[in-house]
């Protein structure tokens, strides 16, 4: 965790075993132990490690700030000769030509919310950590990055699109009760109180052993919601509604691209 206190970071969180269905999230501060699997460890894979030590009680990093990409030679290797390309771990990698952490991130991450990628590989996610396929295509390599840069986007709650969820009606903001009518597209926290535009889609997602719109409002039954709670909220609506939308562009690019295995 020090690696999220010591500079901006991205890190990948996942399960090593688990006995819900698999699933992996971004993360860019110190995340909690239960993110990803509610009865399994979650590892969390910081993209920078910081070389300088760190003080946990003031969280101010001591001496040098300097970071290096967490990326195996190994890794960094295999993706060079699958690809073409040259690695480029420092500045802004020139396209079609270099790539960088940030680049091999966002692949990874489109990769994991492949839907196809999931059903193929589900028995060996189920027991061991993921393993990532290196396409030879640099078309289907970028394609995937800016696929995966806009899944990152969004799970890390700053996309838009929030207008299509509402939470029109003025009242106390007390949560009373979760309860989801898939006729209107609602979810109300109380007699009045609903948020609008909630897709029967939206509403089942998963991520782990969690499904996102209902635990979130449960944990906060008997509380208030507060301005930044309503909009906390109406983000995380947007961000699994378009997050649907990419897992599915995830697909069409790999089997317009020559199918599985990539």
């Amino acid at each position: 965790m020090k690696h999220f206190i010591s500079g901006p970071n991205l890190g990948i969180i996942t399960s090593r075993q688990t006995k819900d269905d698999w699933s992996a999230l971004i993360t860019d501060s110190i995340c909690g132990h239960k993110t990803c699997a509610a009865y399994d460890i979650n590892t969390v894979f910081p993209l920078y490690l910081y070389d300088a030590e760190t003080s946990l009680i003031a969280r101010q990093p001591r001496g040098a700030n300097r970071r290096e990409p967490n990326v195996s030679q190994l890794g960094i290797k295999a993706a060079e000769f699958a690809l073409g390309l040259k690695w480029q771990p420092y500045g802004t990698p020139e396209r079609n030509k270099e790539f960088g952490p940030e680049d091999l991130l966002a692949y990874i991450y489109a990769i994991l919310y492949s839907p196809a990628y999931r059903e193929r590989y589900a028995e060996f996610l189920k027991s061991e950590f993921a393993r990532i396929p290196l396409t030879r295509s640099v078309r289907l390599f970028f394609l995937l990055r800016d696929i995966g840069n806009q899944l990152l986007t969004c799970h890390l709650l700053r996309g838009s699109g929030i207008d299509e969820h509402r939470f029109p009606v003025p009242g106390s903001g007390d949560v009373e009760t979760v309860e989801f009518q898939m006729e209107t597209e609602r979810v109300y926290i109380n007699a009045r109180q609903y948020f609008s535009g909630v897709t029967e889609e939206i509403w089942q997602f998963m991520v782990g052993g969690y499904q996102v719109c209902h635990k979130w409002l449960k944990d906060r039954r008997e509380m208030v919601l507060t301005e930044d709670d309503v909009m906390t909220y109406r983000r995380t609506l947007a961000a699994i509604g378009r997050t649907i939308q990419l897992m599915k562009q995830v697909d069409e690019a790999v089997e317009s691209n020559g199918g599985w295995p990539i």
